[in-house]
This record gives structure tokens, C-alpha cells and sequence, in this order.
């Protein structure tokens, strides 16, 4: 069961999807107050066997069409402001480059990208490929995690499991003017898809909700 309230910045919260649906669905809900429309691509469908949080999940094949895109919108330009962006993700497969977890970048050079590499590091990198912040992480294949990154002021972290990796990076970039879709499971060109899962997606824009080490949710956010 979801929390009915009890989120002080849900107003703030621009997309909130926990992939409610049958099984092989290519429809959700976003329980932001945004209510967006997403479009499913590739093979992205509705997975109920792999639940993260008490909740479905986003079953990511690796190919590069697969993905849920959300139109352009101002909401998705992060500025230069603080923001979090989180997600559970799981790996099914650990080839093949960069598997990204969300993105949001345009073509006149500001956007961003949260993704592991198979270099074993997990990365936040702004457009046109500028990597902001990598830390070491050596996932395992089939095990959940959850990961996050936020800017607070000019401070940037990255957590795993509500554990801070490294120490946090100076960080002032305009990060987009919302031209360019939303993203998950793959960046705008359909490349460095992801091969797994991932769940429980919430981004916040103006808001740093972590800045050191938490808890890790164990229960899906509060929808109010």
C-alpha cells in the first residue's frame, strides 16, 4: 500500500510513475499532479514478476529503441537549481556500454544523463558528454538497488542504497530549457539503453532531498 500523504515537497515532484498495469502493459499512470502522458518504445513494457518497492517495474530489453519518453516540458529543465533525480534499478545484463537510467538533454547544449558504464562506475554526465561526476560501483546482476542524484547549491551527490559515493562534486551547470524529451531506460538518441529493470522513478525539481547518507526507501513514495 502506497503512504497517502506525508511528502512536504510533492508539489515539487514533476514525475512520479510506479508502473501500476498488467503484466505486458504499454500504459501507466504518472502520480506527479503533472499527470503526463508517456509513449512506450521498443520492447518497454509493464514487467509484475520484478517489483521494486511493493511495486511493478520497467522491463528494459537493451535495445535501442526500447524506452518510455515524456514530451518536452519546462518542468524537465533542471536549470541551474537543485534538483533529485531516483529510481530503483536492477541489472539483467552488464555489456554493452553505458546502461542509462534516465536522461534529459537538448540540442542547444545543456541536459543530463544518470547512467552506470561498464567501466564499473556509476555516472552523471551533461550535454554534449561532459561527465560530471563518476564513482565506482560494482553491481550485481538480478539484485535491486536504489540510486539517486542531487544538486544542492553548487554540491552534487550521488547515492546507492541511501549510501553517498565520494564525496560531493562542484556542480553549476544549466541543465536544459525542456526542449528535448524525458527518458527512461535510454537517452534522447535511443542509445546506451539499459538491460534490466527499473522502478519506483520520481524526479524533483527544486528540491535536494538527499544530502548525506539515509535510509533507503522500503516502501513506495508518498503519492501526496
Amino acid at each position: 500500500m502506497k503512504p497517502s500523504g506525508g511528502d512536504p515537497d510533492f508539489a515539487s515532484v514533476v514525475l512520479l510513475l510506479d508502473f501500476a498495469g498488467a503484466d505486458g502493459a504499454t500504459d501507466i499512470t504518472d502520480l506527479s499532479n503533472a499527470a503526463r502522458v508517456e509513449t512506450f518504445s521498443g520492447n518497454a513494457e509493464v514487467d509484475t514478476a520484478k517489483q521494486f518497492l511493493d511495486e511493478n517495474s520497467l522491463l528494459c530489453d537493451g535495445n535501442v529503441a526500447t524506452r518510455v519518453t515524456y514530451e518536452p516540458h519546462a518542468d524537465f529543465a533542471m536549470g541551474t537549481g537543485d534538483f533529485t533525480w531516483e529510481c530503483g534499478v536492477l541489472f539483467s545484463g552488464l555489456t554493452g556500454g553505458a546502461h542509462t537510467f534516465l536522461s534529459n538533454y537538448d540540442a542547444v547544449g545543456a541536459g543530463s544523463w544518470f547512467r552506470w558504464a561498464t567501466a564499473d562506475e556509476i555516472q552523471w554526465v551533461v550535454y554534449p558528454g561532459v561527465l560530471v561526476k563518476q564513482e565506482s560501483w560494482f553491481p550485481e546482476l538480478e539484485t535491486w538497488y536504489h540510486v539517486a542524484v542531487c544538486r544542492s547549491g553548487t554540491d552534487l551527490r550521488i547515492f546507492v542504497d541511501g549510501v553517498q559515493m565520494g564525496t560531493p562534486t562542484t556542480d553549476s551547470t544549466d541543465m536544459g530549457a525542456g526542449v528535448e524529451n524525458f527518458n527512461v531506460g535510454a537517452t534522447r538518441a535511443s542509445t546506451s539503453p539499459l538491460i534490466g529493470s527499473i522502478g519506483a522513478v520520481r524526479i524533483t525539481k527544486g528540491v535536494a532531498r538527499y544530502t548525506e547518507n539515509f535510509t533507503a526507501p522500503t516502501v513506495f513514495y508518498p503519492t501526496s
